[in-house]
């Protein structure tokens, strides 16, 4: 294993107060955004990727483009990413 392993968090919100930001960098917004997907992807080599974004079966009765978004659009682009680095 490597102990000196980064992680790198994509979120709408902070990160928890008791998170180590010493090994956790976090940009601020949504892997939906092009944008954010190619400045991580040229910042950074992925050996692993977590996918744990979504909207949940009661936000997408709320909102169904949204869910569609996050959930169907954001997955297609990490896994591009993912395909591509």
């Amino acid at each position: 294993t490597n102990t000196n392993s980064n992680l790198v968090a994509v979120d709408l919100n902070d990160l928890h107060p008791e998170v180590d930001r010493r090994k956790v960098q976090l940009y601020r917004g949504s892997i939906t955004s092009p944008e954010l997907i190619d400045t991580l992807t040229k910042k950074y080599q992925f050996d692993l990727v977590f996918h744990l974004a979504g909207v949940l079966s009661t936000g997408g009765e709320k909102n169904p483009l949204l869910a569609h978004d996050v959930n169907v659009n954001g997955t297609l682009a990490l896994l591009k990413m993912a395909q591509h680095h």
